[in-house]
C-alpha cells in the first residue's frame, strides 16, 4: 500500500503486480490469495485506502458466516509474516516449501491455521462461500503434501492388529500410494512404478506401524533368501526405510520375505516385522519404536523415506519410491515429515 501511495505521489500512472500459484482442473490462484489480489486492484484505483480494511471487507463479503474464522486465519499468518525474529527470505522465486515451513511450520501455527480453515468450512452457509473455503482448505493440504508433511493417525487397536494384513484397522491408517519408478539415483522421471506399491501408516503412541503392499503378478517368481535360523539381509524383493532421529542420524531398515530383516545401525529398542504372500503380491508389516528416533509429545515429527526393490531375477532389479527419487538421493525435499497425531 505504501508503495502504491508513493508511486502516485511521484506522478506514477501505472503499476504491475503478479502472483501465480499453480492452477489445475480443481484449484485456482484465488483459493490462496484472492483477498490480496482484490486488495491490490482496489489500491491501484485509490492508493490511500487502508489495506487491512480492504482485506476485512473482502473476507466479510466473500466468506459471510465464516468471516470470523477467516479473519483469525489471516491474522495468524500475518503475525508470522511480520515477526522480526523470522529468518524467512521471500522473493518472486521463493518455493512453496520455504514459504510453508517459514510461515506455518517454524512459527508452530500449522495445525492452528488448518483448524481455523476446517472451522470456517463448517461455519459457512452460503454454497459459494462454502465451496471457496473447501478449495482453500484443499490448497492448504496440497501445499502441506508437497512439503512432505503427512499426519499419521493414532489407532488404539494398532498394537493388537498390526500383524494382520487384512485387519480393518489398517483402513484407519494414512494411505500413501502412487509410487514412481526410480530411473537413476540422481534424477527421477515420474513414471508409475511397475509393479505398483502402496503403504499405510498408523501409530499407538509407542510404535509406528507401516504396512506396505508390494503388488506382483507372479509372487512365485519373487527373489528372496531362503528361510534360515536367523534373519539375514533381505537381498531380494524388499521394503526399505530410511529414518532420521532427533540428532539427524540416518537409520536404515529393510524387510523381505522368509523372516528376513535388517537394521543399520541396530536399533536400541526392539522392533518387529511380519510378511505374508498373497495372490497379488506380498505384504510387509513393520513395527518401529518411536522412542528410538526421539519422537514424542515435544517432537511429534518423524522424517523418513520409503522405497521398494522389486526382483524377479537374481541380476535384475527395479526400485520405486513415492517421489521417484532414489532412497539415497538425500536432498532435503525428498524426506517425508510424518506428523504423529495425538490420541484425541
Amino acid at each position: 500500500a505504501a508503495d502504491f501511495h508513493d508511486l502516485a505521489a511521484m506522478g506514477g500512472i501505472q503499476a504491475h503486480t503478479e502472483g501465480y500459484p499453480e492452477d489445475d482442473d480443481a484449484l485456482s490462484t484465488w483459493d490462496v490469495d484472492g483477498a490480496e489480489k482484490w486488495a491490490m486492484a482496489r489500491l491501484m484505483w485509490e492508493p490511500a485506502q487502508d489495506p487491512s480494511v480492504l482485506r476485512d471487507t473482502y473476507i466479510r463479503k466473500v466468506y459471510r458466516e465464516a468471516a470470523p474464522q477467516m479473519q483469525a486465519f489471516h491474522a495468524l499468518i500475518g503475525r508470522a509474516w511480520h515477526d522480526t525474529n523470522s529468518t524467512l527470505f521471500v522473493n518472486c522465486h521463493s518455493q512453496v516449501k520455504d514459504l510453508y515451513e517459514g510461515l506455518l511450520v517454524k512459527p508452530g501455527i500449522e495445525q492452528e491455521a488448518r483448524t481455523l480453515l476446517v472451522q470456517a468450512v463448517a461455519a459457512a452457509r452460503h454454497p459459494t462461500a462454502r465451496r471457496l473455503l473447501e478449495r482453500t482448505l484443499a490448497h492448504f493440504d496440497l501445499y502441506r503434501e508437497r512439503v512432505g508433511r503427512r499426519e499419521v493417525p493414532y489407532v488404539d487397536e494398532a498394537r493388537e492388529e498390526w500383524r494382520e494384513a487384512v485387519s480393518p484397522h489398517w483402513q484407519k491408517a494414512l494411505v500413501l500410494g502412487g509410487f514412481k519408478q526410480v530411473d537413476d539415483w540422481r534424477r527421477f522421471g515420474g513414471a508409475p512404478a511397475d509393479p505398483a506399491t502402496d503403504a499405510r501408516f498408523m501409530h499407538d503412541g509407542a510404535r509406528l506401524y507401516v504396512r506396505v503392499q508390494a503388488h506382483d503378478p507372479d509372487p512365485a517368481a519373487i527373489v528372496a533368501p531362503p528361510r534360515s535360523g536367523r534373519p539375514v539381509f533381505p537381498n531380494g524383493d524388499r521394503i526399505e526405510l530410511m529414518l532420521l532421529d532427533a540428532q539427524e542420524r540416518r537409520h536404515y531398515v529393510a524387510v523381505g520375505l522368509n523372516g528376513h530383516r535388517y537394521a543399520l545401525p541396530a536399533l536400541k529398542q526392539p522392533w518387529d516385522a511380519e510378511t505374508v504372500v498373497q495372490s497379488d503380491g506380498w505384504v510387509a508389516m513393520i513395527a518401529l519404536p518411536l522412542e528410538a528416533f526421539g519422537v514424542g509429545s515435544t517432537n511429534p515429527v518423524l522424517r523418513l523415506r520409503l522405497g521398494r526393490v522389486f526382483r524377479h531375477a537374481p541380476e535384475a532389479r527395479r526400485e520405486s519410491t513415492p517421489s521417484g527419487a532414489s532412497l539415497y538421493n538425500l536432498h532435503d525435499s525428498f524426506w517425508m515429515q510424518m506428523i504423529i497425531q495425538g490420541k484425541e
